[in-house]
């Protein structure tokens, strides 16, 4: 028979395999509502419906919505063709935001395509929604800047854009918006790719 220490040990055992269960059917359960949203963006561009793949973005964030209805127009419009849009991992940080890695593939002026890059999703309104490029982010007191993983300038640009605000101050009675964000890419495909993938050239700079 097992004795008291024996059945306290048991019981932590099967409180610790319970635990782990539960994790892992509410991540599988994130990877699935978030695989179905990434194919209803994907569905919403081959059939050009603005409505649908608008519905699948944050309405909370005025810029990145302008962004996407951009880059819908891009992507449904443009010409682009054989779009595939995959995911292929996801992280799950709490029960509100995860960042799944995206592997999207298509061909535009004859040449292929074929990448992938980490997007941030969050619940809003009780569903997951896209809130776009999984960013690392810092604030100033003017700005939001947004820059990829692995930038190493980004204090050198901070004083950049200070001092560009400074210059401009007083000269313009206008002020940038309080939630303005300024996004950075080292990456000039990824950045060509998630803004406007038509193009048949990569940004300068």
């Amino acid at each position: 028979m097992l004795n008291k220490r024996n059945l306290a040990g048991l019981a932590l055992v099967i409180v610790l395999i319970l635990s782990v269960l539960v994790s892992c059917s509410e991540k599988t359960s994130v990877d699935r509502e978030i695989t179905d949203l990434v194919k209803t963006k994907l569905d919403a561009i081959t059939s050009g419906d603005e409505s649908l793949y608008m519905g699948t973005v944050t309405e909370n964030d005025y810029y990145f919505r302008n962004e996407q209805l951009r880059w819908f127009t891009e992507m449904a419009f443009r010409g682009i063709q054989n779009i595939n849009m995959e995911v292929d991992e996801v992280e799950v940080f709490d029960n509100e935001t995860a960042v799944a890695v995206i592997h999207q593939t298509h061909t535009n002026l004859g040449e292929s395509f074929d990448f992938t890059y980490p997007n941030l999703f969050r619940i809003e309104n009780g569903r997951w929604v896209d809130f776009g490029y999984a960013f690392e982010e810092t604030k100033t007191d003017r700005f939001t800047i947004k820059y990829m993983d692995g930038e190493t300038r980004v204090d050198d640009f901070i004083r950049l854009a200070n001092d560009a605000y400074d210059n401009l101050e007083p000269i313009f009675s206008e002020r940038p918006h309080s939630d303005f964000e300024i996004k950075l890419f080292h990456d000039r495909e990824l950045l060509r790719q998630r803004t406007v993938p038509s193009i048949a050239w990569l940004f300068t700079g």
